[in-house]
Protein backbone atom coordinates (compact mmCIF):
# COMPACT_ATOMS: atom_id res chain seq x y z
CA UNK A 1 0.00 0.00 0.00
CA UNK A 2 2.74 2.61 0.89
CA UNK A 3 4.35 1.65 -2.76
CA UNK A 4 1.20 2.21 -4.16
CA UNK A 5 0.72 5.68 -2.47
CA UNK A 6 4.25 6.95 -3.79
CA UNK A 7 3.81 5.29 -7.31
CA UNK A 8 0.55 7.28 -7.65
CA UNK A 9 1.68 10.66 -6.02
CA UNK A 10 5.41 11.20 -7.77
CA UNK A 11 7.15 9.09 -10.27
CA UNK A 12 10.16 11.19 -10.23
CA UNK A 13 10.35 11.11 -6.10
CA UNK A 14 8.88 7.16 -6.47
CA UNK A 15 11.83 6.24 -8.02
CA UNK A 16 14.42 8.05 -5.85
CA UNK A 17 12.41 6.43 -2.96
CA UNK A 18 12.65 3.00 -4.19
CA UNK A 19 16.21 3.44 -4.98
CA UNK A 20 16.96 4.71 -1.22
CA UNK A 21 14.40 1.85 0.39
CA UNK A 22 16.51 -1.15 -1.98
CA UNK A 23 19.68 0.31 -0.34
CA UNK A 24 18.48 0.41 3.34
CA UNK A 25 16.71 -3.64 2.74
CA UNK A 26 19.69 -4.95 1.55
CA UNK A 27 21.98 -3.13 4.08
CA UNK A 28 19.11 -3.91 6.64
CA UNK A 29 19.87 -8.21 5.50
CA UNK A 30 23.06 -7.70 5.87
CA UNK A 31 23.23 -6.96 9.41
CA UNK A 32 19.88 -8.47 10.61
CA UNK A 33 21.60 -10.88 13.50
CA UNK A 34 20.62 -14.50 14.24
CA UNK A 35 19.07 -15.02 10.45
CA UNK A 36 20.78 -17.52 7.98
CA UNK A 37 20.88 -16.85 4.15
CA UNK A 38 17.52 -18.39 3.35
CA UNK A 39 15.62 -16.85 5.61
CA UNK A 40 17.18 -13.65 4.24
CA UNK A 41 16.35 -14.34 1.02
CA UNK A 42 12.61 -15.12 2.13
CA UNK A 43 12.30 -11.88 3.37
CA UNK A 44 13.60 -10.38 0.32
CA UNK A 45 11.79 -12.37 -1.75
CA UNK A 46 8.49 -11.17 0.19
CA UNK A 47 9.74 -7.55 0.12
CA UNK A 48 9.82 -7.95 -3.44
CA UNK A 49 6.67 -9.36 -4.22
CA UNK A 50 4.69 -6.52 -2.07
CA UNK A 51 6.64 -4.11 -3.69
CA UNK A 52 4.92 -5.47 -7.49
CA UNK A 53 1.95 -5.57 -6.20
CA UNK A 54 1.62 -1.72 -5.13
CA UNK A 55 3.29 -1.16 -8.42
CA UNK A 56 0.85 -3.11 -10.89
CA UNK A 57 -2.13 -1.32 -8.45
CA UNK A 58 -0.49 2.02 -9.72
CA UNK A 59 -0.50 0.90 -13.17
CA UNK A 60 -2.90 3.00 -14.29
CA UNK A 61 -1.19 5.99 -13.42
CA UNK A 62 2.44 4.80 -13.99
CA UNK A 63 2.49 3.71 -17.67
CA UNK A 64 1.36 6.85 -18.90
CA UNK A 65 3.67 8.94 -16.82
CA UNK A 66 6.37 6.54 -18.00
CA UNK A 67 5.30 7.02 -21.68
CA UNK A 68 5.33 10.90 -21.56
CA UNK A 69 9.03 11.04 -19.52
CA UNK A 70 10.36 8.26 -22.31
CA UNK A 71 9.49 10.52 -24.79
CA UNK A 72 10.18 14.17 -22.97
CA UNK A 73 13.12 16.18 -24.52
CA UNK A 74 14.61 17.08 -21.55
CA UNK A 75 15.24 13.28 -20.67
CA UNK A 76 16.86 12.89 -24.20
CA UNK A 77 19.08 16.22 -23.69
CA UNK A 78 22.88 15.04 -23.05
CA UNK A 79 25.25 15.75 -19.99
CA UNK A 80 28.75 15.87 -19.42
CA UNK A 81 30.13 13.19 -17.39
CA UNK A 82 32.40 13.80 -14.68
CA UNK A 83 34.13 11.53 -12.01
CA UNK A 84 34.01 14.56 -9.61
CA UNK A 85 32.23 17.62 -8.49
CA UNK A 86 33.90 21.07 -8.50
CA UNK A 87 36.39 21.83 -5.54
CA UNK A 88 33.88 24.49 -4.67
CA UNK A 89 31.26 21.84 -3.86
CA UNK A 90 33.50 19.99 -1.60
CA UNK A 91 34.73 22.77 -0.10
CA UNK A 92 31.09 23.98 0.98
CA UNK A 93 29.75 20.26 2.15
CA UNK A 94 31.34 20.80 6.41
CA UNK A 95 29.90 23.78 6.38
CA UNK A 96 26.40 22.55 4.42
CA UNK A 97 25.98 20.04 7.06
CA UNK A 98 25.23 22.25 9.98
CA UNK A 99 23.87 25.70 7.93
CA UNK A 100 22.17 26.04 4.75
CA UNK A 101 23.58 28.18 3.09
CA UNK A 102 23.18 30.22 -0.24
CA UNK A 103 21.91 28.13 -3.33
CA UNK A 104 22.78 24.61 -3.16
CA UNK A 105 25.61 22.94 -5.68
CA UNK A 106 23.81 20.15 -7.71
CA UNK A 107 20.58 20.13 -5.18
CA UNK A 108 22.22 19.18 -1.85
CA UNK A 109 20.32 20.47 1.10
CA UNK A 110 21.57 19.44 4.58
CA UNK A 111 21.61 22.29 6.79
CA UNK A 112 20.73 20.03 10.02
CA UNK A 113 20.42 21.22 13.78
CA UNK A 114 23.84 21.07 15.24
CA UNK A 115 23.69 18.25 17.96
CA UNK A 116 23.33 15.47 14.62
CA UNK A 117 26.95 16.42 14.68
CA UNK A 118 27.92 14.92 18.07
CA UNK A 119 24.95 12.47 17.59
CA UNK A 120 27.32 11.19 14.41
CA UNK A 121 30.59 11.30 16.19
CA UNK A 122 29.00 9.24 19.06
CA UNK A 123 27.89 6.75 16.82
CA UNK A 124 30.92 5.90 15.38
CA UNK A 125 32.16 5.95 18.73
CA UNK A 126 30.60 3.43 19.50
CA UNK A 127 32.54 0.25 18.40
CA UNK A 128 31.05 -3.32 17.93
CA UNK A 129 27.87 -1.73 18.05
CA UNK A 130 25.01 0.16 15.88
CA UNK A 131 26.32 -1.10 12.24
CA UNK A 132 23.06 -0.32 10.26
CA UNK A 133 23.48 3.70 10.86
CA UNK A 134 26.62 3.20 10.60
CA UNK A 135 27.00 1.76 7.16
CA UNK A 136 23.28 3.64 5.78
CA UNK A 137 25.78 7.07 7.01
CA UNK A 138 28.88 6.12 4.82
CA UNK A 139 26.41 4.67 1.86
CA UNK A 140 24.97 8.07 2.23
CA UNK A 141 28.14 9.96 2.26
CA UNK A 142 29.63 8.37 -0.68
CA UNK A 143 26.68 9.15 -2.62
CA UNK A 144 27.09 12.77 -2.10
CA UNK A 145 31.08 12.41 -3.09
CA UNK A 146 30.24 11.06 -6.57
CA UNK A 147 28.56 12.66 -9.77
CA UNK A 148 27.64 9.12 -10.94
CA UNK A 149 25.62 8.31 -8.02
CA UNK A 150 23.72 11.53 -8.43
CA UNK A 151 23.40 10.73 -11.83
CA UNK A 152 21.63 7.11 -11.18
CA UNK A 153 19.27 8.35 -8.50
CA UNK A 154 18.04 10.98 -11.26
CA UNK A 155 16.85 8.53 -13.07
CA UNK A 156 20.96 8.30 -15.33
CA UNK A 157 19.64 11.85 -17.04
CA UNK A 158 22.25 14.19 -15.55
CA UNK A 159 23.75 15.12 -11.89
CA UNK A 160 21.07 15.86 -9.27
CA UNK A 161 21.64 15.31 -5.33
CA UNK A 162 17.21 15.98 -5.19
CA UNK A 163 18.04 12.09 -3.19
CA UNK A 164 19.45 14.38 -0.28
CA UNK A 165 15.85 14.09 1.43
CA UNK A 166 16.68 10.47 2.50
CA UNK A 167 19.98 11.45 3.82
CA UNK A 168 18.36 14.17 6.37
CA UNK A 169 15.51 11.67 7.17
CA UNK A 170 18.89 9.26 8.27
CA UNK A 171 20.81 11.92 9.98
CA UNK A 172 16.95 12.56 12.14
CA UNK A 173 17.05 8.85 13.12
CA UNK A 174 20.53 9.04 13.92
CA UNK A 175 20.10 12.03 16.60
CA UNK A 176 17.23 10.34 17.73
CA UNK A 177 18.38 6.92 18.18
CA UNK A 178 21.36 8.91 19.96
CA UNK A 179 19.56 11.08 21.93
CA UNK A 180 19.46 9.12 25.38
CA UNK A 181 23.62 8.26 24.88
CA UNK A 182 24.21 12.02 24.43
CA UNK A 183 22.40 12.48 27.79
CA UNK A 184 24.54 9.81 30.05
CA UNK A 185 28.05 10.57 28.12
CA UNK A 186 31.24 9.67 29.83
CA UNK A 187 34.36 11.71 30.80
CA UNK A 188 36.16 10.07 27.83
CA UNK A 189 33.03 10.26 25.94
CA UNK A 190 33.13 14.06 26.31
CA UNK A 191 36.67 14.26 25.69
CA UNK A 192 36.47 12.60 22.54
CA UNK A 193 33.23 14.71 21.26
CA UNK A 194 35.45 17.83 22.42
CA UNK A 195 37.94 17.01 20.36
CA UNK A 196 36.13 15.93 17.17
CA UNK A 197 34.06 18.98 17.06
CA UNK A 198 37.20 21.01 17.63
CA UNK A 199 38.86 19.45 14.42
CA UNK A 200 35.40 20.04 12.95
CA UNK A 201 35.85 23.51 13.31
CA UNK A 202 39.11 23.66 12.18
CA UNK A 203 38.08 22.15 8.77
CA UNK A 204 35.35 24.80 8.63
CA UNK A 205 38.09 27.07 9.06
CA UNK A 206 40.24 25.85 6.19
CA UNK A 207 37.55 25.82 3.83
CA UNK A 208 36.90 29.19 2.51
CA UNK A 209 33.20 28.11 1.27
CA UNK A 210 32.61 26.21 4.78
CA UNK A 211 33.83 30.02 6.71
CA UNK A 212 30.89 31.54 8.03
CA UNK A 213 29.33 33.22 11.12
CA UNK A 214 26.56 31.29 10.53
CA UNK A 215 28.55 27.80 10.31
CA UNK A 216 30.32 28.48 13.77
CA UNK A 217 27.59 30.13 15.80
CA UNK A 218 25.97 26.44 14.95
CA UNK A 219 28.86 24.48 15.76
CA UNK A 220 29.41 26.96 19.47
Amino acid sequence: FAVFLSAVSNFYFFYILAALTAVYVLSRLLTLPHRNFRDKLFIFLQISIFSILGVLMAAFILLPMCHALVNTPRLSSGSVFRFFYPVSYYKQLPGQFLVQTGLPQDWICMGYTAPTLPAIFLLFKKKHKFYLPKILFLIGLLFMLFPIFGKILNGFSYESNRWSFGFALLNAYILAFMWPYLMKLTQKEWSFLFLCTLLYFTLCIMLEYSRSASVFISIS
